[in-house]
């Protein structure tokens, strides 16, 4: 799930997150803003696995209103949650163009910071995914939505 607040007038920043991305950039002439990532636990998703009793095929469910119903079915997961958003390194760069103004607003299309976008009445908390931020010379300040207020979605 992709969640964002971005106004197509702002210049976008880039996230690198493979050391091969982040060397390119730097050989492009761009700065990184290199950053740990660091998970949330408040960001999850749910999931449950049946299995068809004759066929055996496996479904995983992630909304309670599309699960299989009937003798046909049995749970081989119950209800669980997981961690649904992966990266290959445990840090990540925003790739800054060279002519990054201060107090320019831009807009982060990948945040690597976590922050909880929007829950859901079924128990999942997704991460925003990108984000208004003004650049102070040396670190992004987020301008998030709604005041950081995450969306809520019933269903």
């Amino acid at each position: 799930m992709t969640l964002t607040n971005q106004d197509a007038s702002l210049r976008k920043i880039v996230t690198a997150r493979t050391l091969e991305e982040m060397n390119a950039a730097t050989r492009n002439g761009c700065r990184l803003l290199v950053r740990r990532i660091e998970r949330n636990p408040e960001v999850h998703a749910k999931y449950k696995v049946v299995k068809h009793k004759q066929t055996g095929e496996l479904v995983m469910v992630t909304d309670w209103r599309s699960e299989p119903v009937g003798q046909d079915w049995e749970d081989c997961i119950s209800w669980s949650d997981y961690y649904p958003y992966h990266s290959p390194l445990p840090f990540a760069a925003y790739v800054l163009p060279p002519d990054l103004a201060v107090d320019e607003t831009v807009f982060l299309a990948d945040l690597i910071e976590e922050h909880v976008g929007m829950i859901w009445n079924q128990g999942a908390a997704f991460r925003l995914a990108g984000c208004k931020a003004r650049w102070t010379g040396r670190e992004f300040e987020l301008i998030r939505p709604r005041g950081g207020v995450p969306d809520r979605i019933i269903g």
